[in-house]
């Protein structure tokens, strides 16, 4: 008792989350956030087209998964 499943819909895509799993996430995405920030900074210091690019790529994996979070209507939890 107590155990959520998650469900798959189409194309084995998870349709179900916890709340847990949910701040884990968003937890998760802000760290993201930072190293972009931290590796664009290296980039100005040390002229570096590396941190740049693991910099940019962050910071876009980190604004695009958070907007797909917050538009997301499927995603329920059972409590």
């Amino acid at each position: 008792m107590g155990r959520i499943h998650n469900t798959r819909g189409e194309n084995g895509v998870i349709t179900e989350m916890t709340q847990k799993k949910k701040t884990y996430l968003k937890y998760i995405i802000w760290v993201n956030l930072i190293f972009g920030l931290q590796n664009l900074y290296y980039y100005v210091n040390n002229d570096s087209l590396f941190n740049f690019a693991v910099g940019a790529l962050n910071i876009e994996c980190g604004f695009f998964i958070g907007i797909k979070q917050n538009d997301r209507t499927s995603v329920r939890t059972n409590t």
